[in-house]
């Protein structure tokens, strides 16, 4: 598994202690794996601030339009962050089907793509986050 993660992402996740030394173990669980990943089937988001619903919707868009991605998993860590970072995306979606650039099918294939959640356990079997 490879991990990337936003700046506000990170500070977000540290924030709490008890998060933190999950967030650790995690991170150090996966970064220990050597198997060398040569497609990233499943892709994790981890905040959905300005630049983490961007890459979520960025990847979906892939997955919708090339089928490169099987799903995207977006985490926050608060409900009301989810809930922001899934507006923010479904606007930009909305504004792209006014515009033409998508169909209204291609849009609701890209948000069916992603899934929104406040466990983080469903990040575990991602190939990169």
């Amino acid at each position: 598994m490879h991990l990337m993660f936003s700046a506000s992402a990170v500070r977000r996740l540290a924030a709490t202690s008890s998060y933190s030394s999950n967030f650790i173990r995690f991170a150090r669980r996966h970064l220990s794996s050597t198997t060398p990943v040569s497609n990233f089937d499943k892709l994790g988001c981890i905040g959905l601030g300005l630049m983490g619903h961007g890459i979520a919707q960025t990847a979906a868009t892939a997955a919708a339009k090339d089928n490169i991605h099987s799903e995207i998993i977006a985490f926050e860590t608060d409900q009301k962050f989810l809930d922001s970072g899934r507006d923010r995306i479904q606007k930009s979606v909305d504004k792209l089907v006014s515009k033409e650039r998508l169909t209204s099918s291609q849009a609701d294939a890209l948000m069916g793509k992603i899934t929104f959640t406040t466990d983080r356990d469903a990040l575990n079997d991602t190939d990169l986050i």
